[in-house]
């Protein structure tokens, strides 16, 4: 989801729900049974479909899709309940860092059933900031392997906009600038994650209950 304030106030441009994906893999490491540090690498694959037209304002009447390619790094501050039991909670927090790799834009017109799309990447900043937290269930399949579904969450602090691009329309063949006073563009990400994680050395502290 690019969210950007300008946007979801105005009365001709409707928000679409829009699906991504993606997929990585990551390394961790527990000083104890319950706390340690994760370091992810992952890619994904997102952006936001928008409805234009609704009040017959804009310059067209049709969707308007982006999407945006991503390598995202979080190093993050984990928590894991009690690692004996058959079932164990998880959680992380922290920082991220995503690396733009490649933005499309496509322009759907409905009322002549035309389309245009082209490359966009220049007008998409290269290096977002932000913040990532996931909650999930392990499933203990063998002794250090676990199966893990996570629910996951990001947030980039930094526009996703670059600003003192030109921004290129591929229906009408058309250049413009952005508004002096367009606010940040955020991208937030809501999602599921389905995993494999195998630990090496030792499996901790023994639980000892009473």
């Amino acid at each position: 989801m690019l969210l950007n304030q300008a946007d979801t106030d105005s009365s001709s441009v409707l928000y679409e729900t829009t699906f991504g994906g993606g997929g990585g893999m990551g390394a961790s490491h527990f000083w104890d049974v319950n706390w340690g540090m994760g370091l992810d690498i992952t890619y994904s694959y997102q952006g936001q479909r928008k409805n234009y037209g609704l009040d017959d304002t804009t310059f067209f009447d049709g969707f308007v899709d982006v999407q945006l390619q991503y390598v995202k790094i979080p190093v993050t501050a984990m928590y894991r309940n009690d690692s004996d039991t058959r079932f164990r909670y998880t959680a992380a927090l922290g920082p991220m860092l995503m690396f733009l790799l490649e933005g499309r834009r496509i322009y759907s017109e409905t009322e002549f059933y035309t389309e245009a799309a082209g490359d966009v990447t220049d007008e998409y900043n290269m290096v977002n900031w932000g913040l990532y937290t996931s909650h999930g269930i392990g499933y203990r399949l063998g002794e250090k392997i676990w199966l893990n579904l996570n629910f996951r969450a990001d947030w980039a602090i930094s526009d996703a906009e670059n600003k003192s691009a030109l921004i290129y329309n591929q229906l009408t063949q058309t250049a413009d600038v952005y508004p002096a006073d367009r606010p940040k563009t955020h991208n937030v990400i809501l999602g599921a994650s389905l995993g494999a994680q195998i630990s090496f050395g030792p499996k901790g502290p023994k639980v000892v209950r009473k």
